[in-house]
């Protein structure tokens, strides 16, 4: 990412930009509910990206 708009343990909302990403580039979300992870898949809206998944 080259600026960050969130910190660590910020609660984010749908809708809400974390970031700004040059395209092309590719990221990894880790999200976790407490201390139990969550695929972060099933959050998005984006289906027409996510095509590989």
């Amino acid at each position: 990412m080259n600026k960050l708009l969130v910190k660590r343990n910020d609660v984010v909302k749908p809708g809400t930009p974390i970031g700004y990403i040059s395209p092309g580039s590719k990221i990894e979300l880790t999200m976790y509910e407490f201390e139990t992870p969550v695929d972060p898949i099933k959050f998005l809206s984006c289906k027409g990206v996510l095509k590989g998944f």
